[in-house]
């Protein structure tokens, strides 16, 4: 049976903050990217999702734990701030 080639990312742990939410999680960022930067995750062209993997998503007013959950894809346009966490 063929194998699919594995490409090697680099986890970062995020806070990713839309309208109503606080998704904390893990970005997958390219090996090659500059200094590992989420920047160059963020500014990509042709993508207009970014996937979150490990992720926790909270109500942004209550902080409310509303769901864990092991991969989510968040649209680019629905994103006010994303912070490294720490």
């Amino acid at each position: 049976m063929p194998t699919s080639p594995v490409i090697q990312k680099n986890k970062l742990a995020v806070e990713i903050y839309t309208s109503n939410l606080r998704i904390a999680g893990k970005c997958h960022l390219p090996i090659e990217a500059y200094r590992g930067r989420l920047t160059d995750l963020l500014n990509e062209m042709g993508y207009n999702f970014i996937p979150v993997t490990d992720a926790k998503i909270y109500d942004r007013d209550s902080n409310k734990l509303i769901k864990n959950q092991e991969c989510i894809v968040i649209g680019k346009n629905f994103i006010e701030a994303v912070l490294p966490a720490e």
